[in-house]
């Protein structure tokens, strides 16, 4: 843990050599996204429900952790009311809808969920 580029140009950049890929193909103008305190979790759709009620920050990246079910699976992968979700299966959210889209995605029965808490 530490901190880090999150992404590069609203690109998900997910190690270093993708970091320094994304900046050798960026333009001249180029925004970096930095994190401090960010992990990794996977949850496994198999169960039904997740267990989490999510909302829109107020900055425009990730989306709150308003509420988590004891006994779901969201608890059980380590996620707590307060933390930021900033992306899923490596896609940087940017909205509540936009999450609950990837969520429900018929075609994806494992999350890979990067938080800051």
């Amino acid at each position: 843990m530490g901190t880090f580029v999150l992404s590069v140009d609203g690109h998900l950049a997910t190690s270093a050599v993708q970091v320094i890929q994304l900046l050798d193909s960026a333009t001249s103008t180029t925004r970096l996204c930095f994190r401090d305190r960010v992990s990794s979790t996977t949850i496994d759709k198999d169960q039904g429900t997740l267990g989490f009620t999510l909302a829109d920050t107020a900055a425009g990246v990730g989306v709150s952790v308003l509420e988590v079910s004891s006994n779901g699976p969201a608890h059980a992968a380590g996620i707590r009311v307060g933390d930021v979700l900033l992306a899923i299966n490596d896609h940087l959210l940017r909205s509540h809808q936009q999450a609950v889209e990837l969520i429900d995605d018929p075609n994806t029965t494992r999350l890979k969920i990067n938080k800051r808490f």
